[in-house]
Protein backbone atom coordinates (compact mmCIF):
# COMPACT_ATOMS: atom_id res chain seq x y z
CA UNK A 1 0.00 0.00 0.00
CA UNK A 2 2.88 2.36 0.73
CA UNK A 3 4.13 1.82 -2.82
CA UNK A 4 0.66 2.56 -4.23
CA UNK A 5 0.36 5.77 -2.23
CA UNK A 6 3.83 6.87 -3.32
CA UNK A 7 2.99 6.27 -6.98
CA UNK A 8 -0.30 8.19 -6.64
CA UNK A 9 1.45 11.05 -4.86
CA UNK A 10 4.08 11.28 -7.60
CA UNK A 11 1.39 11.42 -10.30
CA UNK A 12 -0.73 14.09 -8.59
CA UNK A 13 1.84 16.65 -7.39
CA UNK A 14 2.53 19.79 -9.39
CA UNK A 15 5.59 20.06 -11.63
CA UNK A 16 8.77 21.19 -9.92
CA UNK A 17 9.46 24.93 -10.13
CA UNK A 18 13.04 26.18 -9.87
CA UNK A 19 13.91 28.79 -7.24
CA UNK A 20 14.62 32.27 -8.72
CA UNK A 21 18.26 33.28 -8.66
CA UNK A 22 20.48 36.06 -9.95
CA UNK A 23 22.82 33.67 -11.76
CA UNK A 24 23.60 33.74 -15.49
CA UNK A 25 21.03 31.58 -17.31
CA UNK A 26 22.16 29.35 -20.19
CA UNK A 27 19.46 27.98 -22.52
CA UNK A 28 20.05 24.74 -24.43
CA UNK A 29 18.68 23.62 -27.78
CA UNK A 30 16.75 20.73 -26.19
CA UNK A 31 14.55 23.29 -24.40
CA UNK A 32 16.11 23.03 -20.94
CA UNK A 33 18.27 25.55 -19.13
CA UNK A 34 21.02 25.64 -16.51
CA UNK A 35 22.44 28.29 -14.18
CA UNK A 36 26.02 29.54 -13.92
CA UNK A 37 27.83 32.20 -11.93
CA UNK A 38 28.98 34.00 -15.07
CA UNK A 39 28.78 33.68 -18.82
CA UNK A 40 30.30 30.47 -20.21
CA UNK A 41 33.72 30.40 -21.95
CA UNK A 42 34.27 28.46 -25.19
CA UNK A 43 37.38 26.26 -25.39
CA UNK A 44 37.47 24.28 -28.62
CA UNK A 45 34.12 22.50 -28.97
CA UNK A 46 33.36 22.64 -25.22
CA UNK A 47 31.62 25.32 -23.16
CA UNK A 48 33.28 25.85 -19.78
CA UNK A 49 30.96 27.08 -17.04
CA UNK A 50 31.25 27.83 -13.35
CA UNK A 51 28.24 26.59 -11.37
CA UNK A 52 26.65 28.71 -8.62
CA UNK A 53 28.43 26.43 -6.11
CA UNK A 54 31.79 27.40 -7.64
CA UNK A 55 32.41 24.00 -9.26
CA UNK A 56 33.70 24.14 -12.84
CA UNK A 57 32.32 21.81 -15.51
CA UNK A 58 31.85 21.60 -19.29
CA UNK A 59 29.50 20.33 -21.99
CA UNK A 60 29.28 20.50 -25.82
CA UNK A 61 29.12 24.11 -27.01
CA UNK A 62 26.90 23.06 -29.92
CA UNK A 63 24.07 22.39 -27.43
CA UNK A 64 23.81 26.07 -26.42
CA UNK A 65 21.00 28.18 -27.86
CA UNK A 66 23.21 31.27 -28.11
CA UNK A 67 20.57 33.70 -29.40
CA UNK A 68 18.05 32.78 -26.74
CA UNK A 69 20.66 32.82 -23.98
CA UNK A 70 21.89 36.31 -24.84
CA UNK A 71 18.37 37.70 -25.26
CA UNK A 72 17.14 36.19 -22.00
CA UNK A 73 20.03 37.55 -19.93
CA UNK A 74 19.63 41.01 -21.48
CA UNK A 75 15.90 41.01 -20.68
CA UNK A 76 16.42 39.54 -17.18
CA UNK A 77 13.73 36.87 -17.51
CA UNK A 78 12.85 34.81 -14.45
CA UNK A 79 14.07 31.28 -13.91
CA UNK A 80 10.81 29.40 -13.41
CA UNK A 81 10.41 26.25 -15.52
CA UNK A 82 7.58 23.95 -16.46
CA UNK A 83 7.55 20.58 -18.18
CA UNK A 84 5.58 21.02 -21.41
CA UNK A 85 5.42 18.49 -24.24
CA UNK A 86 8.14 16.41 -22.65
CA UNK A 87 10.69 19.24 -22.40
CA UNK A 88 11.67 21.80 -19.77
CA UNK A 89 10.51 25.25 -20.89
CA UNK A 90 11.33 28.58 -19.22
CA UNK A 91 8.72 31.15 -18.15
CA UNK A 92 9.07 34.90 -17.70
CA UNK A 93 8.84 36.08 -14.08
CA UNK A 94 5.24 36.24 -12.76
CA UNK A 95 3.88 34.55 -15.90
CA UNK A 96 1.39 31.78 -15.02
CA UNK A 97 2.39 28.32 -16.34
CA UNK A 98 0.11 26.91 -19.04
CA UNK A 99 -2.25 24.07 -18.20
CA UNK A 100 -0.64 20.75 -19.04
CA UNK A 101 -1.53 17.09 -18.99
CA UNK A 102 -0.27 15.17 -15.99
CA UNK A 103 0.83 11.56 -16.05
CA UNK A 104 -2.45 10.64 -14.39
CA UNK A 105 -4.42 12.38 -17.18
CA UNK A 106 -2.48 10.43 -19.80
CA UNK A 107 -2.94 7.11 -18.02
CA UNK A 108 -6.67 7.72 -17.55
CA UNK A 109 -7.12 8.56 -21.23
CA UNK A 110 -5.55 5.25 -22.16
CA UNK A 111 -7.75 3.40 -19.67
CA UNK A 112 -4.71 2.40 -17.58
CA UNK A 113 -4.88 1.39 -13.91
CA UNK A 114 -1.79 1.66 -11.72
CA UNK A 115 -2.58 -0.32 -8.59
CA UNK A 116 -1.03 -2.86 -6.22
CA UNK A 117 -3.22 -6.01 -6.31
CA UNK A 118 -3.64 -8.06 -3.12
CA UNK A 119 -1.46 -11.20 -2.86
CA UNK A 120 -1.36 -13.90 -4.11
CA UNK A 121 -3.05 -12.56 -7.27
CA UNK A 122 -0.45 -11.74 -9.92
CA UNK A 123 -0.25 -8.02 -10.84
CA UNK A 124 -2.17 -7.07 -13.95
CA UNK A 125 -0.73 -4.80 -16.67
CA UNK A 126 -2.85 -1.66 -17.38
CA UNK A 127 -4.83 -1.59 -20.60
CA UNK A 128 -2.70 -0.06 -23.37
CA UNK A 129 0.46 0.15 -21.28
CA UNK A 130 2.83 -2.48 -19.96
CA UNK A 131 3.88 -1.94 -16.34
CA UNK A 132 6.65 -4.27 -15.22
CA UNK A 133 7.38 -4.93 -11.55
CA UNK A 134 10.62 -6.11 -10.01
CA UNK A 135 12.06 -6.27 -6.50
CA UNK A 136 14.21 -3.49 -5.12
CA UNK A 137 17.92 -3.76 -5.81
CA UNK A 138 19.66 -5.38 -2.85
CA UNK A 139 22.96 -3.50 -2.61
CA UNK A 140 24.46 -0.19 -3.61
CA UNK A 141 27.94 -1.00 -4.85
CA UNK A 142 29.90 2.00 -6.20
CA UNK A 143 30.18 2.08 -9.99
CA UNK A 144 33.39 0.34 -10.98
CA UNK A 145 34.40 3.26 -13.23
CA UNK A 146 34.79 6.18 -10.75
CA UNK A 147 35.88 8.67 -13.44
CA UNK A 148 32.78 7.97 -15.51
CA UNK A 149 30.58 8.17 -12.41
CA UNK A 150 32.01 11.62 -11.63
CA UNK A 151 31.36 12.78 -15.21
CA UNK A 152 27.73 11.67 -14.97
CA UNK A 153 27.21 13.38 -11.61
CA UNK A 154 28.88 16.61 -12.76
CA UNK A 155 26.77 16.80 -15.92
CA UNK A 156 23.55 16.18 -13.98
CA UNK A 157 24.44 19.03 -11.62
CA UNK A 158 24.58 21.40 -14.62
CA UNK A 159 20.97 20.40 -15.33
CA UNK A 160 19.87 21.13 -11.78
CA UNK A 161 19.53 17.55 -10.50
CA UNK A 162 21.64 15.33 -8.27
CA UNK A 163 22.04 11.55 -8.25
CA UNK A 164 24.10 8.83 -6.62
CA UNK A 165 25.83 6.53 -9.13
CA UNK A 166 26.08 2.81 -8.35
CA UNK A 167 27.01 -0.34 -10.22
CA UNK A 168 24.25 -1.60 -12.51
CA UNK A 169 23.35 -5.14 -13.55
CA UNK A 170 26.36 -5.43 -15.90
CA UNK A 171 29.87 -4.01 -16.05
CA UNK A 172 28.82 -1.31 -18.54
CA UNK A 173 25.61 -0.28 -16.82
CA UNK A 174 25.46 2.43 -14.18
CA UNK A 175 22.53 2.75 -11.78
CA UNK A 176 21.48 6.33 -11.00
CA UNK A 177 19.40 6.88 -7.86
CA UNK A 178 17.38 10.12 -7.60
CA UNK A 179 15.14 11.54 -4.88
CA UNK A 180 11.92 12.78 -6.53
CA UNK A 181 9.26 14.62 -4.55
CA UNK A 182 7.00 15.55 -7.47
CA UNK A 183 5.99 14.67 -11.00
CA UNK A 184 8.12 17.54 -12.29
CA UNK A 185 11.18 16.28 -10.43
CA UNK A 186 10.75 12.82 -11.98
CA UNK A 187 10.45 14.30 -15.48
CA UNK A 188 13.46 16.54 -14.90
CA UNK A 189 15.60 13.58 -13.76
CA UNK A 190 14.66 11.59 -16.87
CA UNK A 191 15.45 14.43 -19.27
CA UNK A 192 18.73 15.30 -17.54
CA UNK A 193 19.79 11.63 -17.57
CA UNK A 194 19.13 11.38 -21.31
CA UNK A 195 21.29 14.45 -21.99
CA UNK A 196 24.06 13.14 -19.70
CA UNK A 197 23.98 9.73 -21.43
CA UNK A 198 24.37 11.30 -24.89
CA UNK A 199 27.21 13.56 -23.72
CA UNK A 200 29.19 10.86 -21.87
CA UNK A 201 28.88 8.31 -24.67
CA UNK A 202 30.29 10.86 -27.13
CA UNK A 203 33.30 11.55 -24.91
CA UNK A 204 33.81 8.01 -23.61
CA UNK A 205 32.72 5.70 -26.45
CA UNK A 206 32.16 2.03 -25.69
CA UNK A 207 32.07 2.43 -21.89
CA UNK A 208 28.30 2.62 -21.24
CA UNK A 209 25.66 0.35 -22.78
CA UNK A 210 22.69 1.53 -20.70
CA UNK A 211 21.69 3.56 -17.63
CA UNK A 212 19.40 2.16 -14.97
CA UNK A 213 17.37 4.85 -13.18
CA UNK A 214 15.76 4.55 -9.76
CA UNK A 215 13.38 7.38 -8.73
CA UNK A 216 12.90 7.13 -4.97
CA UNK A 217 10.21 8.99 -3.03
CA UNK A 218 11.78 10.37 0.20
CA UNK A 219 10.25 9.43 3.58
CA UNK A 220 8.47 6.39 2.15
CA UNK A 221 9.23 2.91 0.92
CA UNK A 222 7.64 3.68 -2.43
CA UNK A 223 9.12 4.53 -5.79
CA UNK A 224 8.23 6.89 -8.62
CA UNK A 225 9.47 4.23 -11.01
CA UNK A 226 12.56 2.56 -12.43
CA UNK A 227 13.85 2.69 -15.99
CA UNK A 228 16.52 1.09 -18.14
CA UNK A 229 17.50 3.80 -20.64
CA UNK A 230 19.22 2.74 -23.87
CA UNK A 231 21.40 5.00 -26.04
CA UNK A 232 18.64 5.11 -28.68
CA UNK A 233 16.05 6.21 -26.12
CA UNK A 234 18.36 8.89 -24.73
CA UNK A 235 19.04 10.32 -28.20
CA UNK A 236 15.32 10.31 -29.03
CA UNK A 237 14.45 12.14 -25.78
CA UNK A 238 17.14 14.78 -26.29
CA UNK A 239 16.13 15.23 -29.93
CA UNK A 240 12.44 15.57 -29.03
CA UNK A 241 11.41 12.46 -30.98
CA UNK A 242 9.79 10.94 -27.88
CA UNK A 243 7.47 12.87 -25.58
CA UNK A 244 8.62 12.58 -21.99
CA UNK A 245 5.20 11.56 -20.66
CA UNK A 246 4.92 8.87 -23.34
CA UNK A 247 8.42 7.57 -22.50
CA UNK A 248 7.47 7.40 -18.82
CA UNK A 249 4.26 5.41 -19.35
CA UNK A 250 5.77 3.06 -21.93
CA UNK A 251 8.99 2.25 -20.02
CA UNK A 252 8.33 2.61 -16.28
CA UNK A 253 9.02 -0.41 -14.06
CA UNK A 254 7.60 -0.67 -10.54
Amino acid sequence: MLRTRAITLCLLLLALVATPTLAYTIYLKDGSRLLAKTKYVIEGDRAIIVLPSGQKTSFPAAEIDVERTEAANQQNLGTAIVIEGGKAQDLARNQAPPKKESLQDLIQKRGAEVAEPPPPVQSRAPVGAEVRRRPDSAGRTPFRNPALANELKAFLITRGVAAEVYQGSTAQRARLVFETRSEGAAFKALLATAAAFVDVRERFPGQLEALQLQLDVPDSSGSAGRFTMTPEQAAALVGGRIELTRYYVDNVEF
